[in-house]
């Protein structure tokens, strides 16, 4: 019994032993898991911080960015008014055929008589056809007045004797009765915008689309308001419950259904005839000064 309870006590001496080991390791386990907790912490605090700084930074370059996106298209509006004002002056005429050695001054003149313009060289800046890469069609005949009053003469009386101008009457040993469109000229920006809303119109999303005095003008309906398009985007407001329009009234007369307009396809212009004249004036856009674009605001 004395041996047995010898060696319980042995026993009990190592497992005593074993347990401060035990003990031992377990507090420098606890005191190294306290340290990576500490160091987690602090790790974290600084994770949250610098995410904060990114978060700050993110909603810095964000508002820059929009910044620069509404500089940007403040720009192309200021780029698109002043290619518009320099074809202001300009007004095209299609659905001519080309002859060889055809003159093209004599066939404005022939213009100009059944509309019952008085024509002079004076009044021409110059004159010529457009080349164009689609072979399906007649190019264009561009002409440039020195008064832009005398442009827009020439275009409404043009629109009032619209049904009078035809193959018949204008080109020699003809009797056919094609129709001769005489436009204002647009420029590249305004066709795309005015070809979507030609688009839009097949689609019955839009009924009224016309070109007028350098701009884009759309209506949804009769009885909708008159808006100016600048951008595609801007033909969304049509498929808005409520429109709102900033824009003054438009003289309906001057309006220009979807149907019957000519196309364009040109990519470069070769003169034909040119006139020496002053330079015309250029009326003065309400835009603002192209430099508040690169102040620091």
């Amino acid at each position: 019994v004395l041996k047995q309870l010898e060696f319980i006590c042995s026993e009990l001496k190592v497992m005593k032993n074993e347990v401060s080991q035990n003990k031992t390791s377990n507090e420098a386990t606890l005191k190294e898991i306290k340290s990576i907790k500490s160091e987690i912490s602090t790790s974290l605090n600084i994770f949250k911080s610098d995410l904060s700084k990114l978060n700050k930074a993110y909603s810095e370059l964000k508002e820059n960015n929009n910044l620069l996106i509404k500089q940007v298209d403040d720009m192309k509006l200021l780029i698109n008014e002043l290619s518009s004002s320099i074809r202001y002056n300009k007004i095209r005429i299609t659905n001519i055929p080309v002859k060889p050695d055809e003159n093209i001054y004599s066939l404005i003149n022939k213009i100009s008589s059944i509309i019952d313009f008085q024509l002079t060289e004076e009044k021409l800046e110059s004159y010529f056809r457009l080349k164009v890469k689609n072979t399906s069609i007649h190019p264009p005949i561009i002409i440039s007045f020195n008064k832009i009053s005398e442009k827009e003469i020439f275009l409404k009386k043009a629109k009032q004797k619209r049904d009078a101008l035809n193959w018949a009457v204008i080109l020699e040993n003809s009797n056919e009765t094609e129709k001769i469109f005489v436009n204002e000229n647009m420029g590249h920006h305004s066709y795309r915008l005015f070809k979507k809303g030609k688009e839009l119109g097949k689609e019955n999303k839009l009924k009224f689309v016309w070109f007028r005095n350098g701009k884009v003008y759309a209506r949804k309906d009769e009885t909708s308001i008159p808006v100016i398009i600048r951008y595609e985007s801007d033909y969304t407001r049509f498929f808005k419950k409520s429109l709102k329009a900033s824009i003054s009234n438009p003289s309906i007369s001057s309006e220009i259904e979807l149907s019957g307009q000519d196309s364009e396809g040109t990519d470069c212009s070769s003169h034909t005839g040119s006139l020496k004249a002053g330079k015309r004036k250029l009326k003065k856009l309400k835009t603002s000064d192209i430099h508040s674009f690169f102040s620091q605001k």
